[in-house]
């Protein structure tokens, strides 16, 4: 080839590259996905039984990798909870895996939540607030398998003790493959003002339950059980 032909043929090949970025930017403003906010809602509440308020706005972006992000998400406690939201996130980011829409179908492959408020409670009953449901496929694979928090608070109240803590500064990753595990969490952050480092793990459900292995650094030295 000579380096005429050559270089026609790498300006038409930019070119060709120069419009598909272009429509990669374009495209996401020709798509609406606030539409489809009364459908996660609907979706959330036949699941759990709770309800989802997206206050913000949901967008879309595809490069350099797809993502959907969110804002002003709140996922309400049950009636007569101490705090009227079990979470609260500032925004929540989901990166689409490539590999699902190359089949036609839409799965995250990580989500982040931003500065999330986590409010954990067990009432006087003895009910926690983390319990729903159970539904049919506990054991099978779960929507979104890698989490990740950014700058997260949580409080745990027991009413039945009276016991109450709170942590912030929150940084850490968890993983499972089915509500049943196994999962595994790792991160950093600070109870009462110490800093604290954190791993478990939770093995799959079993007859006997789970087994589970919590390692604990703090300033005072290591806990692992």
């Amino acid at each position: 080839m000579t380096p005429f032909p050559r270089q026609k043929l790498l300006i038409r090949l930019g070119g060709v590259i120069g419009v598909l970025i272009v429509a990669l930017l374009v495209l996401p403003s020709l798509i609406d996905l606030n539409n489809y906010k009364p459908r996660i809602i609907a979706e959330v509440k036949q699941a759990t039984g709770r309800d989802l308020a997206i206050e913000g706005p949901i967008r879309l972006s595809l490069l350099p990798l797809p993502v959907v992000s969110l804002e002003g998400v709140k996922f309400a406690n049950p009636p007569g909870a101490k705090n009227p939201n079990m979470a609260e996130v500032k925004s929540v980011a989901a990166r689409l895996s490539l590999g699902a829409l190359l089949t036609g179908t839409v799965a995250a492959s990580e989500v982040t939540l931003v500065a999330p408020r986590i409010n954990l409670e067990i009432d006087a009953t003895g009910q926690p607030n983390w319990v729903f449901a159970p539904q049919a496929n506990d054991s099978g694979p779960l929507p979104v398998q890698d989490i990740r928090v950014e700058g997260g608070m949580l409080s745990f109240n027991d009413a039945r003790t009276g016991l109450s803590v709170s942590a912030d500064r929150l940084d850490f990753s968890a993983s499972a493959t089915s509500m049943n595990g196994p999962v595994a969490l790792a991160g950093s952050g600070s109870v009462d003002d110490a800093p604290l480092k954190f791993a478990v793990s939770l093995g799959a459900k079993a007859a006997a339950g789970h087994d589970v292995d919590i390692a604990l650094d703090t300033a005072g030295g290591r806990l692992a059980y």
